[in-house]
């Protein structure tokens, strides 16, 4: 039997997304490593359909907004780098049912 686009299935998601920032320099006077966490929240969305009778295909995006910037500097030499105001992710997905 065929599949049609009745068995693609999606959806939409808000987001709050954790993480951790690692700087580390290295060729200076001083050389020393900082963490720093990393939180957002955003939007997402989610389709996905069946591949024949074990199969799933999916596909999803997200775009999230951090709650504040971070920035890593080298002392009397300035900012190395600053985080970016918005982050997005795209990911596809192949699986298959295993029961």
């Amino acid at each position: 039997m065929g599949r049609s686009w009745a068995d693609v299935h999606g959806g939409v998601c808000l987001l709050l997304a954790a993480g951790q920032l690692h700087g580390e320099g290295h060729g200076y006077p001083t050389t020393r490593s900082q963490d720093r966490p990393w939180l957002a929240g955003g939007v997402g969305m989610r389709g996905g359909g069946p591949i024949g009778s074990m199969g799933y295909w999916g596909v999803e995006s997200a775009v999230l907004a951090p709650t504040h910037q971070q920035t890593f500097s080298v002392d009397l030499i300035g900012t190395g780098y600053t985080s970016d105001v918005v982050a997005w992710t795209l990911g596809v997905m192949v699986g298959a049912r295993l029961f």
